[in-house]
């Protein structure tokens, strides 16, 4: 083989690499982005949603290394944490005048309504993959849609994501919205899948 060649066959070796190493790091959000897409919201740290929540008039009524709850009027808003203090489930609900979730109360979210309250609790950078239907007590109990965030899959490892019982992988997490036989929306899970 010639100089030449050899030199041809290093700079096309040298190309791949490069190209490989461009992908694996371009996937790989910032320390920076990380903290903008989670902060207060699934995957960030407890204490920026716990300032959240303060600064939005409701009061904290528990508190422990893995759980947090508040309360404003008749709204409920539940935080499971991890072991690293990292948001991984946060349920949305309000004071019913029927406990049974598949009967409708006239004070029920409209699946719009919901949708927009669990918005605010998503990772920033989380895009949809899908929509599909879900069961509770052996009964169809409304909808889930599936998201993909690239933060997320950096904070929280296949590790936790098992010991919480979500399939994963990292970075998946889920929008599940509790409806009534009308439709309505009983609560609303937004957490780790």
């Amino acid at each position: 083989m010639t100089r030449r060649a050899v030199a041809a066959a290093a700079l096309v070796a040298l190309g791949c690499v490069a190209t490989a190493l461009a992908l694996v790091f371009a996937r790989q959000p910032s320390a920076a982005a990380v903290t903008q897409a989670l902060a207060g919201r699934v995957g960030g740290p407890v204490a920026d949603a716990d300032t959240r929540l303060v600064t939005a008039g409701m009061i904290q009524v528990e508190t422990s290394p893995f759980r947090r709850i508040y309360l404003a009027g008749d709204e409920r808003v539940h935080l499971d944490l991890t072991a690293t203090s990292r948001i991984r489930q946060v349920t949305l609900g309000r004071e019913r005048a029927v406990n049974d979730t598949f009967t409708p109360d006239p004070a029920d979210w409209t699946l719009d309504e919901a949708r927009e309250r669990a918005g605010a609790w998503l990772p920033r950078d989380a895009a949809r993959q899908r929509r599909e239907p879900f069961v509770f007590r052996d009964a169809p109990a409304g909808v889930r849609d599936l998201f993909r965030s690239p933060a997320l899959a950096t904070v929280i490892s296949a590790t936790q994501y098992v010991e919480h019982g979500a399939t994963g992988p990292p970075g998946l997490c889920a929008i599940t919205y509790y409806q009534t036989s009308a439709g309505g929306v009983v609560l609303v899970l937004i957490g780790l899948h």
